[in-house]
């Protein structure tokens, strides 16, 4: 192993080791979700034009949003200079609404630095839509191609931060269930936060909101073969795949 990474390696692991969660700094950049008019989300992205399209997904399209929105949200202030990007459940999606409604009220609940905020929010039948910052380095999946390549400590430190926010939904008792280089997004900095919660579910005895847990949520090769087999998602069924995230980045296989 070369001396470099080495060295990183083992100093990874000795933060991981002492991880624990701190609820003073994960309250740090608390942002307020704010309820949001179709009409509004609309406006800010041109009618969900085709030239502000960024990125789609099998269950979402996302959308580039212009500034303005920020004049409506209760977002703090390190937060208040983002651009902003709209995800808009394609229509016709069986369950799109309640996945939604459950996604806003895990993200209520929680606020850490490397989970990505929800700013504000639309749960109406003609378009559910969730608004975040947009984060401007792209996905990790994204930056571990050829072209866009990161250093072993970039790598590594990333694969930290994504730890640290599921740690801390862990101890909020949400398993998050859709973890994957993909769901981990990097700013212009390439700080790291973990994304798209849609599939997470919240373990908590009082939860208001639960979804099915004999569904595959997780992507083919992060799944644990306990799912496959029937099994209940947990905090390790996660750590699994946060474990095979790691493997990716640092043999881009």
């Amino acid at each position: 192993m070369l001396p470099a990474l080495d060295e990183e390696l083992i100093a990874a692991e000795s933060r991981l080791d002492l991880l624990s969660v701190d609820p003073a700094a994960a309250e740090e950049a608390v942002a307020r979700p704010v309820e949001l008019a179709l009409s509004d989300l609309t406006a800010a992205t041109d009618g969900f034009a085709e030239g502000k399209l960024i990125g789609s997904g099998g269950f979402s399209r996302v959308y580039e949003a212009s500034a303005d929105l920020h004049l409506s949200l209760a977002a703090p202030p390190q937060l208040r200079h983002l651009p902003l990007v709209v995800k808009r459940a394609k229509s016709g999606q069986s369950g799109g609404l309640s996945r939604a409604e459950l996604e806003v009220k895990l993200l209520k609940a929680v606020s850490h630095p490397h989970l990505l905020p929800l700013l504000g929010y639309c749960l109406s039948p003609d378009g559910v839509c969730l608004l975040s910052p947009l984060m401007r380095g792209g996905s990790l999946e994204a930056r571990l191609q050829p072209l866009r390549p990161l250093t072993w400590r970039q790598r590594v430190r990333i694969a930290c931060e994504a730890t640290e926010a599921l740690v801390y939904l862990h101890s909020k008792g949400i398993v998050h269930r859709d973890v994957k280089p993909d769901n981990i997004l990097l700013d212009e900095k390439l700080t790291a936060v973990l994304a798209d919660t849609g599939f997470a579910k919240d373990q908590r005895p009082d939860a208001s909101v639960r979804s099915p847990s004999n569904t595959l949520y997780m992507s083919t090769g992060y799944l644990c073969l306990s799912i496959s087999k029937g099994g209940e998602y947990s905090s390790k069924t996660d750590g699994y795949a946060i474990g095979i995230t790691l493997l990716v980045c640092l043999t881009n296989r």
